[in-house]
């Protein structure tokens, strides 16, 4: 089975958001400078319901938005992936308006992406938004910038 080129080393990195924009409130949303930094450690390709997460800073607590995403993205796209294991680590605080879970489900899609192929970027803002239950954080984390 044929995995695209992921390689230990492998970093994504997602930007935290906030939607919190006075009269655009939940509706306009801006990436900003803290980040959730994921690094690919080790591909497995016979190893493939293997995904294996280390959380430096400690582990997420309640649920982990990353392997949502993830998981999300291969039950949409049905591609298969080599099993992996990765390091998460986030300046983004939790609980603090920044976007936090909206920015690890999008680095599990976008890891999910970097292990199969890239994918249309409505079909990743359908799953995140489902996922996050509104578009707003999700939409800067997916795009950056600021979106509407």
């Amino acid at each position: 089975m044929a995995y695209r080129d992921l390689a230990p080393g492998t970093e994504i990195v997602v930007s935290g958001s906030t939607s919190n924009l006075g009269p655009g409130f939940d509706a306009l949303s801006v990436a900003v400078t803290v980040y959730l930094r994921l690094r690919v450690l080790d591909v497995r390709p016979k190893d493939p319901a293997w995904l294996d997460m280390h959380f430096p800073g400690g582990a997420p607590t309640g649920e982990n938005r990353v392997a949502m995403g993830f998981r999300a993205a291969q039950t949409r796209f049905e591609d298969p992936v080599p099993g992996l294991s990765v390091e998460i680590e986030s300046d983004i605080p939790m609980r603090a308006g920044l976007g936090s879970s909206a920015a690890a489900t999008v680095a599990g899609m976008r890891l999910y992406e970097a292990a199969t192929r890239p994918r249309d970027v409505g079909d990743l803002m359908v799953i995140a938004s489902k996922i996050e239950g509104h578009p707003d954080n999700a939409a800067a984390a997916l795009l950056g910038g600021i979106t509407l």
